[in-house]
């Protein structure tokens, strides 16, 4: 096939859930008290006297995250850089604080409107036009797109990180 470019293009949505997995897995390594309920240790699970219904875990514990996702970490907090303007870098730094167990973002975009002292809108638009920046200088990067290959592949269901 000559002619055709097979190298890995990335979309938006793409970076911006690469961007949360590497939000998750910085929440479970700087914040070890941040609350984890739904992740335990063990499968096994004892009947609980106090609820009428159902199970609790034996032991809750705060899993941390493993050597791909701190990889993965490094690599997208290092994409931060790629946004010249410093308050749309601050505004995709905390959209990017994603909790898995809740699936959503920790901060809302009225939440950052607030702090901003703007419109949800505005830091909806701000955020897209950072996530863009991103992605541009990403599909840019041949090294870049070779390092999150394997993850891209997983959100695609490939195979499993």
């Amino acid at each position: 096939m000559e002619g055709v470019d097979l190298r890995l293009m990335l979309a938006w949505t793409e970076i911006e859930r690469l961007m949360q997995l590497g939000g998750w897995a910085l929440i479970r390594y700087r914040a070890p008290n941040y609350s984890l309920k739904t992740r335990v240790s063990a499968a096994r699970a004892l009947p609980d006297p106090y609820t009428g219904y159902g199970y609790t875990p034996e032991r809750l514990v705060n899993l941390r995250p493993t050597s791909a996702e701190i990889t993965l970490m490094d690599e997208t907090v290092r994409w931060l850089s790629f946004v010249p303007n410093a308050q749309v870098r601050r505004i995709v730094a905390l959209r990017s604080l994603y909790d898995d167990d809740i699936g959503r973002c920790i901060h809302s975009y009225a939440s950052i409107a607030r702090a901003f002292r703007c419109t949800a809108p505005t830091i909806r638009k701000r955020h897209h036009q950072g996530l863009h920046t991103i992605t541009a200088a990403v599909n840019r990067d041949d090294q870049i797109l070779f390092k999150i290959g394997v993850y891209v592949r997983a959100l695609n269901g490939q195979y499993v990180v």
